[in-house]
């Protein structure tokens, strides 16, 4: 005779909230004052220097300055939750500020939007370097392709010809994933699908003009993650990676890494605190930055440093420059310019930039550096 023993698990689901109900919880956070009925705006434009009248001489903290200033605020509060999101201003940047899973003193809402805004400033100033790097990519890749597998001059369109692309003998066919599948497989059935397509214009002009749809056209219509699995089954992936100066796992890896932040600077998800893939240890600019800095794992090398370290070799040499230049005046240099308590501060260690002096001279050295 057998004894069952049923064991029951309760999920606290998150319910909805309105704006309303999402300030209060705010408030109760401490992040917000207690709003009462009021008729009265303010318009929050970055810190500010606040004089209350205390006759009594009493000792006003500076939270209670800050609440007395945001008790008109509601409106602009309930603005920004519309606009951004709820778990986009807090949940995403709030982890730093909790202690026993309260906020420190020194932290409220608008200290939060304002880390909120600086990392959205990063991702618009990253997102079209790496827009340009894809594109780069996509042409070297499509290049060395069709040089080794064609088509070539006196090929014929019959039928029993198949896209380079779609015939597996041109792919490594002993990888697998995780389930145990072949890679090649699974990439040419994907491939096969997107190759159907009726809606990409290019497709129907080469479709008709031509017969078929070269690789320098199709790859286009990748995605920059499905670009990455085409480039990990290739059995040119030497020919491409020595193109960047890096070894075919040192490229992959690489891509790998920007394919997460790409997608986090689409899809609005933090930069700055995301846990993103490692790069291979055997970079040769990820070694001498660290030795040069003192910095005894690529763990110690925050997100900004380590993405512009692959940039370094993705990007063409004056994009990189440029790059490098726009960085510093637009984030950089801000940090220093608006100084915003605690928040400054954070800043200065995810970008580690302890001092001006400190971070000019690791933008100095990624950009003399030869690869």
């Amino acid at each position: 005779m057998y004894t069952y023993m049923y064991m029951t698990f309760f999920i606290i689901m998150k319910a909805f909230k309105t704006y309303d109900e999402q300030i209060d919880i705010l408030s109760h956070s401490s992040l917000l004052p207690e709003f009462y009925n009021s008729s009265n705006t303010v318009s929050i434009n970055g810190p500010c220097v606040l004089k209350i009248h205390n006759p009594h001489n009493h000792h006003v903290s500076d939270r209670n300055i800050r609440m007395y200033a945001f008790q008109g605020a509601k409106g602009y509060v309930k603005e920004i939750l519309q606009t951004y999101g709820y778990y986009n201003i807090i949940n995403q940047y709030n982890k730093p500020f909790l202690k026993n899973d309260k906020y420190i003193d020194d932290i409220d809402f608008f200290k939060l939007f304002s880390l909120q805004q600086v990392d959205a400033r990063i991702k618009n100033l990253i997102f079209y370097p790496i827009l340009q790097i894809e594109q780069r990519l996509k042409t070297c890749i499509s290049y060395e392709f069709a040089k080794a597998y064609g088509p070539f001059g006196g090929d014929n369109i019959d039928c029993h010809y198949i896209e380079p692309y779609l015939n597996e003998s041109n792919y490594t066919q002993n990888l697998k994933t995780k389930k145990n599948e072949l890679k090649h497989e699974l990439l040419i059935k994907r491939l096969k699908k997107i190759y159907k397509d009726t809606t990409y214009k290019p497709f129907t002009h080469y479709r008709t003009k031509h017969g078929h749809i070269p690789i320098w056209i199709f790859i286009n219509n990748l995605s920059f993650g499905e670009m990455l699995h085409f480039y990990e089954v290739l059995k040119i992936q030497d020919n491409i990676s020595s193109f960047f100066h890096m070894t075919p796992s040192q490229l992959r890896t690489s891509i790998l890494f920007l394919n997460q932040v790409r997608n986090d600077c689409a899809h609005f998800s933090s930069f700055i605190n995301h846990d993103y893939p490692k790069l291979k240890e055997s970079l040769p600019l990820l070694i001498n930055f660290t030795t040069t800095f003192q910095l005894e794992f690529q763990d110690n090398i925050t997100n900004i440093f380590k993405l512009l370290i692959v940039f370094k070799y993705l990007l063409p040499s004056n994009a990189f420059i440029n790059f490098t230049q726009a960085i510093d005046n637009d984030v950089f240099s801000m940090i220093y310019k608006k100084y915003i308590p605690v928040i400054s501060e954070f800043m200065q260690d995810v970008l580690m930039a302890p001092s001006p002096k400190a971070y000019k001279e690791k933008l100095d050295f990624l950009r003399t550096q030869q690869l």
